[in-house]
């Protein structure tokens, strides 16, 4: 993945506050399969408003938004500090896998999106966190929160092919990070939805 991914979201990555986690995230976009900018957000567009049917920008549009509604969700929660830059980061990160299987190869675009790319984008982003640590010697703060965030973003619809990742019980058995993560997504996945978005004319790639 080029720079240009990291240029879209500027924006929303300057939201958190904490360096270490900002750079984690940076790093593991860089990371990210190719098709990322270039894709919808969703394959069928059935749940998703125009913005994030675009394509290209579609999912970046859908990252963003979602980003906007974790952050007020978080705030009803009295989330701030890293509490709330892991939600921004497991918004960010939710989707990375959208189209691809972890097992099959991050760069093997499926025709549809993964019905398991949550699980797939938290084994995505815990890897990169490994690399992370290696290259840089540091630790992720809030790492564990920021996966789990990510591998439930699905709420009750999650599907789990390995039998040791059950389905647990929404929303009895969630964190309250993993709740906010939850409905920033659905409620950015709204038809209804109206959010500033990356218009496809608006952006020069070299």
């Amino acid at each position: 993945m080029s720079e240009e991914i990291i240029e879209l979201v500027e924006a929303e990555l300057k939201q958190i506050k904490n360096p270490l986690i900002q750079d984690f995230v940076a790093f593991t976009l860089m990371k990210a399969p190719t098709y990322l900018t270039q894709v919808a957000s969703s394959s069928t567009g059935k749940y998703h408003p125009p913005q994030s049917r675009l394509e290209p920008y579609g999912l970046v549009n859908h990252l963003k938004s979602t980003v906007s509604f974790g952050i007020r969700f978080g705030r009803a929660y009295g989330f701030e500090n890293d509490d709330m830059d892991a939600v921004i980061a497991a918004c960010l990160l939710h989707d990375i896998l959208k189209y691809s299987d972890y097992e099959k190869g991050v760069e093997v675009k499926q025709r549809h999106t993964s019905k398991d790319h949550d699980f797939s984008s938290a084994l995505f982003v815990h890897r990169a966190a490994r690399e992370f640590h290696a290259e840089r010697g540091e630790e992720v703060p809030m790492l564990s929160v920021i996966t789990g965030s990510i591998a439930w973003h699905m709420g009750r619809w999650s599907i789990r092919k390995n039998p040791a990742h059950a389905v647990k019980a929404f929303p009895e058995e969630y964190s309250l990070h993993e709740i906010v993560v939850h409905l920033a997504d659905m409620a950015s996945s709204n038809p209804d939805v109206h959010m500033l978005n990356i218009e496809p004319a608006e952006i020069s790639v070299a």
